[in-house]
């Protein structure tokens, strides 16, 4: 009785330790991920205009940064490249206060979904990452009277099936992130800046499990939010936007590049 007694007392002090590694691991890597996947507006502040306009387009989310490997300590890349496939759909042109004060509360729906991800070694599976939102045009750019394009931006973001294999060592993490930001933009011909600031709020949930004991034990959820600051040009060349966009977002700086076309 006492070598069994024993003998829980060291695989719950062993079952404690993984868990605190492993919560370790998901405090280093929550802020930046979250950063990571919320990043890339790739749009100006103005709407569709209603059906059947719409935008469509593939990006790219570029960031640098580390977490903890749980085991080790030692701090691991993580490949912050991230390629996006994303759209705009107008569902409802607003509605005009006067004859030049049109577009006024214009709604379109917007969607990205990750295809792919370079994958590392500790990678036990590619990662799911996919967004929805809804976007309110407060006032249209228009040329007269010249105002600008403003609105309010509301997304949802989940970015799941973060799996890694660290040894015998598993963990399984999701993350999802809400954010709302206001933007505001204005045409300049074949060039349109943009710029906007928001404010993220973000969870991350997770397990952990080994080669020898395959139930799984959840951690501590980690929760979260920071401000973001973004600016960036679309350039427009025919029916094609190109977008170049830089943003800081928590204590990371995310470079986003994008291309699309629509009516």
């Amino acid at each position: 009785m006492r070598t069994l007694l024993l003998v829980l007392i060291a695989f719950g002090m062993l079952n404690a330790g993984l868990k605190e590694d492993v919560e370790s691991t998901a405090s280093s890597f929550v802020e930046d991920a979250a950063s990571f996947i919320s990043g890339g507006i790739l749009n100006t502040a103005g709407a569709e205009g209603g059906l059947p306009h719409f935008d469509a387009g593939l990006g790219l989310n570029l960031i640098g940064f580390k977490f903890k490997h749980p085991l080790t300590g030692d701090e691991l890349p993580f490949p912050g490249v991230m390629p996006l496939m994303y759209g705009e759909l107008g569902v409802f042109s607003g509605i005009s206060l006067t004859p030049l004060i049109n577009g006024v509360g214009a709604v379109d729906v917007m969607g990205r979904f990750m295809p792919t991800m370079s994958q590392k070694s500790y990678f036990n599976r590619a990662p799911t990452y996919y967004a929805g939102g809804i976007k309110l045009q407060i006032l249209k750019d228009q040329l007269v009277p010249p105002t600008p394009a403003i609105s309010v931006s509301l997304m949802y973001h989940y970015f799941g099936n973060v799996d890694f294999k660290f040894d015998t060592l598993y963990t399984d993490f999701s993350l999802t992130d809400f954010s709302i930001h206001a933007d505001v933009s204005k045409s300049l011909l074949f060039v349109t800046p943009y710029a906007g600031i928001g404010y993220d709020t973000y969870s991350l949930k997770g397990k952990y499990w080994t080669a020898s004991n395959q139930t799984k034990n959840d951690i501590a959820s980690f929760d979260g939010n920071h401000m973001r600051y973004y600016g960036g040009i679309k350039l427009s060349i025919l029916l094609i936007k190109i977008f170049v966009e830089g943003a800081y977002i928590g204590n990371k700086t995310v470079v986003s590049l994008g291309a699309q076309a629509g009516i």
